[in-house]
C-alpha cells in the first residue's frame, strides 16, 4: 500500500511539473480541488474514483496510453467506452482562464472546441479548411487513423466528441448564428483531386453538409477571402456581456497548410482574457476587409462549392 501511494505521488508530481500548470487552472478544468490536487501530489490517497483520475488527466493534458498508466497505478483497468461520458463531462466545464491556456493536438483539443461551443453566443470562425463541426459520421475516425491505430478508444472518442460538436453547432445556428472566414486557396487545396479518392469522398461529404446548412439556416454564411490568416481561431462572443464572457481558441497552422504529419502535440491556446479578445476582434476587423466580392452572396458561394465538388467529364 505504501508503495503504491509513493508510485502515484511520484507520477503526479512528474504530470504536473511537465504540463507548466497552475494548480487553480488544474482544478477549474477537473473539478477537483485544489486541496485534492496537492494531497494526490502527495501520495495521500490509495484509491482514487475512475472518473477523478480521467477529469485530472484532460486537464493536464495526457494521452490515452498516458491516462492508462495513471489509471494502472490506482489499480484500474484501461480506458474503454464505457468512460466516454466522462471525458465529455470535461467539455461542460467553463475551460476559464485569463491566461493562456495550452491546447495539445488531439481529442483534448477538441474538447476545449467543444467547451468554447457550448458558451452560447454568435461563432466567428477563421480557418483554413470548412469547420470541423460539419464533418458527416465516421470522417474525425478517418482523419485521424494514425491516432486511432495507437489505442483501442481513440476512434469512438473522437467520434463522440465530433457528433456533440455538430449538435451543439446547430443549436447555435438556431438560436445564435455562425460565420466562417476561410482561405479561398486553402479551399481550393482541401478539394485537390491529388488528394486520393477516398480522402476526397470525406471531403466532398463534408462540403454537401456544409451546402445543406448554408441552406438551412439563414443565420450562417461562409466569406471567402483572397489572403490567408496568419493563425486559425475560434471566438464565441457572449450572448449577454453581463452575465457571460467571451471565449477564443486559437490554433496554429502554417499560412496555406501543408499537408502530412506534423512534429509536436502544441496546437495552440485558449484563453477568455479580454485584451487578448480585442486584440483577435482587431484581426477579425482586417479580415473581412479581404474578403472576395464574387463569392459574398450564398447562391454564388454554392455555385463554388459545387464546381469544386464536380468531377471532370
Amino acid at each position: 500500500m505504501i508503495d503504491r501511494k509513493e508510485k502515484s505521488a511520484k507520477f503526479i508530481q512528474q504530470v504536473i511539473d511537465k504540463s507548466q500548470m497552475p494548480r487553480n487552472q488544474i482544478s477549474s478544468l477537473s473539478g477537483l480541488t485544489n486541496t485534492y490536487i496537492r494531497d494526490l501530489e502527495s501520495g495521500s490517497y490509495a484509491s482514487v474514483r475512475r472518473e477523478k483520475l480521467i477529469f485530472f488527466a484532460v486537464a493536464v493534458s495526457l494521452t490515452l496510453k498516458e491516462t492508462d498508466a495513471l489509471l494502472s497505478i490506482f489499480d484500474r483497468t484501461p480506458l474503454s467506452e464505457e468512460d466516454i461520458p466522462t471525458f465529455m463531462e470535461v467539455s461542460e466545464r467553463r475551460w476559464t482562464t485569463a491566461a493562456m491556456l495550452p491546447l495539445r493536438d488531439g481529442f483534448t483539443l477538441e474538447l476545449a472546441l467543444l467547451s468554447a461551443e457550448r458558451h452560447p453566443g454568435p461563432h466567428r470562425i477563421v480557418s483554413y479548411e470548412p469547420t470541423y463541426c460539419l464533418y458527416s459520421e465516421g470522417h474525425r475516425r478517418y482523419a485521424e487513423r494514425n491516432s486511432v491505430a495507437g489505442h483501442p478508444l481513440y476512434g469512438e472518442l473522437v467520434e463522440s466528441i465530433s457528433r456533440e460538436r455538430r449538435r451543439v453547432f446547430k443549436d447555435n445556428l438556431v438560436s445564435h448564428g455562425a460565420t466562417q472566414y476561410l482561405c479561398r486557396e486553402c479551399l481550393e487545396t482541401y478539394m485537390d483531386r491529388s488528394v486520393g479518392a477516398e480522402e476526397r469522398g470525406w471531403r466532398i461529404r463534408h462540403l454537401k453538409n456544409i451546402i445543406e446548412a448554408l441552406q438551412t439556416y439563414d443565420s450562417f454564411s461562409i466569406y471567402l477571402i483572397n489572403l490567408c490568416p496568419r493563425t486559425t481561431f475560434t471566438l464565441k462572443m457572449a450572448a449577454d456581456a453581463k452575465k457571460d464572457t467571451e471565449k477564443l481558441c486559437t490554433i496554429f497552422w502554417p499560412q496555406h497548410k501543408i499537408r502530412g504529419e506534423r512534429s509536436g502535440r502544441l496546437s495552440g491556446y485558449t484563453t477568455d482574457n479580454p485584451v487578448i479578445i480585442q486584440n483577435f476582434k482587431q484581426e477579425l476587423t482586417a479580415i473581412q476587409e479581404t474578403v472576395i466580392d464574387a463569392y459574398s452572396e450564398k447562391a454564388d458561394l454554392i455555385d463554388h462549392l459545387n464546381e469544386m465538388m464536380a468531377e471532370p467529364e
